[in-house]
This record gives structure tokens, C-alpha cells and sequence, in this order.
């Protein structure tokens, strides 16, 4: 290590040190970082990735979208849900973050029907509900069909495939 001049040792010191093994060099939690010195600046670029929020924004306008002509194709074939594609739809439901299962934008119900008809026992209320226009976030449709859940397994069955539970499709091939 240079001796003659201050600048030139903590030249030294910097190159030559382990960063880790100097004392000043320590990790400190309730140190404030300057800003010009050790934060690398961050350039926007235009095509920055978009942000969690973002993303929510506009996977909810393509679910809505998916759901409204979902409801239109319903009302058309009289609601039998088998004539219908609402595997677009299932797919857009999968990308939807589980931790925010309760923000799902709302759907008419009669889309809810078509998706969780493999599941849902005719008995239910919501069979019975007058209005199946009536756009529904799934803690109004566990309100309606009187159960005490806030309504996610309502979400869960609609993403999953009904193929998987038709017990035609059960056993070998024979």
C-alpha cells in the first residue's frame, strides 16, 4: 500500500481490499445511499415493463370483454353452455392472480353458470335468479347462492376444465 499521499492509498485500498473484509465497507441497514455515488441510474426506456397493476388493469378488460361476448354467444344458443367456447375465457381466468381472487371483475351470471356448470347442483339459487344479465363479482354470487364463503371456489371451478369431472370420459378405452 502507497504511503506517500491519502488519495493514492484509498486508491489501493479500494482495488486491492476485499469489499467485505473492510470495516467502513459493511453493510448498514439504516445507512442512506447517495444517490449520485452508489445507486446506479435507471434509464426509462420506452418499452419499460408494465407494472403489477397494469397488468390487473388490462387482464380485467380482456376477462370483461372474454365475459361479454361469452354472454352474447349464451343468450344466443338459448344458455346451453356446451355450444359455446369459453375456453378463451378459462384461460384469461388461469392468468389471474390467486392472491387477488376478490378483485376478479364482476360477470353476468349467466356466464358464471356456463362456467361452473359442471359443478354447481341444480338446486342452487342461483339457477333461480331472476336476472342472469346481472354482472356478479364472486362474493355476490356466494351471497346469492347462499353459501358462507367469499366465493372463490366459485373462480377456482370456473378456471378448471369440466372434461376433467364428466364421468362418461372415466375408465380405459375398450
Amino acid at each position: 500500500m502507497p504511503t506517500d499521499s491519502l488519495q493514492r492509498a484509498q486508491r489501493w485500498r479500494k482495488r486491492h481490499l476485499e469489499p467485505g473484509r473492510v470495516k467502513g465497507a459493511r453493510f448498514d441497514p439504516n445507512a442512506v445511499l447517495d444517490a449520485q455515488t452508489h445507486a446506479p441510474a435507471r434509464e426509462q426506456s420506452p418499452a419499460a415493463a408494465p407494472s403489477p397493476i397494469e397488468n390487473l388493469v388490462r387482464l380485467a378488460a380482456k376477462m370483461q370483454a372474454l365475459a361479454q361476448a361469452a354472454n352474447a354467444e349464451l343468450i344466443e344458443v338459448g344458455g346451453r353452455g356446451e355450444l359455446v367456447d369459453l375456453e378463451p375465457l378459462r384461460c384469461a381466468l388461469r392468468e389471474w392472480p390467486t392472491e387477488v381472487v376478490a378483485l376478479a371483475p364482476p360477470m353476468p351470471l349467466r356466464v358464471w353458470l356456463a362456467l361452473n356448470e359442471f359443478c354447481l347442483p341444480r338446486r342452487s339459487p342461483l339457477w333461480q335468479y331472476p336476472n342472469r344479465d346481472e354482472p356478479m363479482g364472486i362474493a355476490r354470487l356466494a351471497q346469492v347462492a347462499g353459501i358462507a364463503s367469499n366465493g372463490t371456489s366459485f373462480f377456482v371451478s370456473a378456471c378448471d376444465d369440466p372434461e376433467r369431472y364428466d364421468w362418461r370420459n372415466w375408465g380405459g378405452e375398450d
